[in-house]
Formats: C-alpha cells, structure tokens, sequence
C-alpha cells in the first residue's frame, strides 16, 4: 500500500480543480489524480508524485 496516494493527494486534486476558472473544460470526464497533479503541479503530503494508472 505504500505505493498507493493518501487522501492529500485526492484532496489537493479537488483543490486544485475548485480553484481552476476553466473547469468547465473539464465537465463530463473522468480525470486521473496522477494526470491532475502532473497538470496542476502539485504532489502527495511526503512530496511524492504517484504516476496515474488504470485497472
């Protein structure tokens, strides 16, 4: 599990998109937290970047 994001990392996603004026270009996709902080420029609560992934 230590390979996995806490919730910072999910919750500076949410920031991020609620402090974004163009999230309506965003409206009706599914986003990955990884491709999110890659965008936004923001990492996990230890400074890590956990590259998205699908299952």
């Amino acid at each position: 599990m230590k390979n996995t994001e806490s919730h910072y990392y999910i919750g500076r996603a949410i920031s991020a998109l609620a402090n974004d004026p163009k999230i309506m270009e965003k409206s009706g996709q599914g986003v990955r937290i990884g491709d999110l902080a890659k965008e936004y420029g923001f990492t996990d609560i230890d400074g890590r970047y956990i590259y998205p992934f699908s299952i």
